[in-house]
């Protein structure tokens, strides 16, 4: 990353407060956005999300928000450094969420997580594909769900269990940086 900034984009309250707080401790910050970049975000979000940084949709019906607009809005903004995802669970959770509640309401209708899934993955890929920023994502179930290292691999996104890895990974990726840029000093002085 080119500074500390770093956008968190989240599905849900708590983990965007836990990669928030993550941030906190790191040698990182959380980008501070504009009133302009806040009016834009806003026109996006659903009633029940946050605007602010961490970005937090907590409910939205429109995938499209958190697999398209807002991504592609963070990885035009020069207010932020990095991206930092949250939320991609993938289908295999889905799929035992709806077998649970299958068992429950047999007449309940089947979802297409599989087909949701490759959708959401292929729509962040490409609103992201030219993205001249680092992005990283986390989520707390990626060991049990098979479908989260499908998303990674498809949208090449690296992904880790949890916000506090995806924060330490991007810290290291901003101090490397940091040493690249004093060595290319070093040699312009001599």
């Amino acid at each position: 990353p080119r500074g500390r900034r770093v956008a968190v984009l989240s599905n849900s309250g708590g983990p965007a407060t836990s990669t928030a707080d993550h941030i906190g401790k790191s040698d990182l910050e959380l980008a501070k956005f504009s009133p302009q970049q806040l009016d834009s975000l806003q026109k996006l979000m659903p009633h029940t999300g946050s605007c602010q940084n961490p970005i937090d949709l907590t409910f939205s019906s429109d995938l499209s928000i958190f697999s398209e607009k807002l991504p592609r809005l963070l990885s035009q903004s020069h207010e932020n450094d990095a991206i930092l995802l949250y939320g991609l669970f993938g289908a295999d959770l889905f799929n035992r969420v709806v077998e649970r509640a299958k068992k429950r309401d047999p007449k309940r209708p089947d979802w297409k997580t599989p087909q949701m899934e490759e959708s959401v993955a292929e729509a962040m890929a490409n609103s992201l594909k030219n993205c001249p920023k680092p992005v990283l994502g986390s989520s707390f179930n990626i060991r049990g769900d098979q479908s989260i290292r499908r998303l990674m691999r498809k949208g090449n996104i690296p992904f880790y269990n949890g916000p506090e890895q995806a924060v330490q990974a991007l810290e290291a990726m901003w101090r490397y940086s940091r040493i690249r840029e004093c060595l290319s000093q070093r040699k312009m002085e001599v």
